[in-house]
């Protein structure tokens, strides 16, 4: 497994510093590149914690720094908030996030790409 910052990376022949633009300028067609690929996350970067399996319904524009966790009720970034829960700070601030759509409602949850693992062997 490779992490979705570097698979991005590698197909939009960039890297990470620039990736941020790329996105923001053509989410669709980042979208396409993500939206049938095996995708896990891990909230932290210990190789013993389980990986959790996402299915990507979208692509934020906003990144985690200035993107409202939680559908702004708790008046913090995704950033903040994976600070809280975790201690972890992120390398890529600028970088997006992942939309996983939620059950019935349409609940959205964030998850930064930079969380997000790519199992390539599938």
């Amino acid at each position: 497994m490779i992490s979705l910052v570097k698979y991005l990376c590698t197909v939009f022949k960039c890297d990470a510093d620039a990736l941020p633009d790329i996105i923001r300028q053509h989410p669709y067609k980042v979208f396409e590149n993500i939206k049938d690929l095996h995708l896990y996350y891990s909230p932290t970067s210990r190789k013993n914690d389980e990986l959790t399996p996402v299915k990507a319904d979208g692509i934020t524009k906003a990144g985690v720094c200035t993107l409202f966790a939680c559908g702004g009720h708790l008046g913090i970034t995704v950033e903040q908030y994976y600070y809280m829960r975790t201690g972890r700070t992120f390398r890529h601030p600028k970088l997006q996030c992942v939309i996983q759509q939620q059950g019935e409602y349409g609940g959205e949850i964030y998850l930064p790409i930079e969380l997000i693992k790519v199992d390539q062997k599938r």
